[in-house]
């Protein structure tokens, strides 16, 4: 593992980087601004970027499963954070109570509890 996880910021020029990693999420690069990569060897292993925006943006973060827990998601989510802050916006984490890991980054990032949510059963 890199001592630093490299980390930058995603533009639609880097769908090519992105897409060898997560397929998937291409299509969002353009709206899901500020979107961040972490990048070990020239690879996207970890993102985070804006799911929902407004006034605050939501972060929508996915690592790799073999780079979790080495500081790639704790790398993109803190650029993705100052990069929101910077364009005068609040940046939100929002987690399940019962994902320790996800709660775990949050907190390791700077991130505070602030709402409980309910699950409404399916009758």
């Amino acid at each position: 593992m890199e001592a630093r996880p490299g980390k930058e910021l995603l533009t639609p020029a880097d769908a090519p980087a992105l897409a060898a990693s997560f397929h998937d999420c291409v299509e969002e690069l353009a709206d899901a601004q500020p979107y961040v990569g972490a990048v070990r060897d020239g690879q996207v292993v970890s993102i985070c970027r804006s799911v929902r925006k407004g006034a605050a943006h939501e972060a929508g973060i996915e690592t790799l499963p073999a780079f979790r827990r080495q500081g790639y998601g704790l790398a993109a989510l803190g650029c993705w954070t100052a990069s929101v802050q910077q364009a005068g916006a609040v940046p939100l984490y929002s987690a399940s109570l019962h994902n320790t890991p996800s709660v775990s980054l949050a907190q390791k990032a700077g991130y505070t509890l602030y709402a409980h949510t309910f699950q409404i059963a399916a009758p």
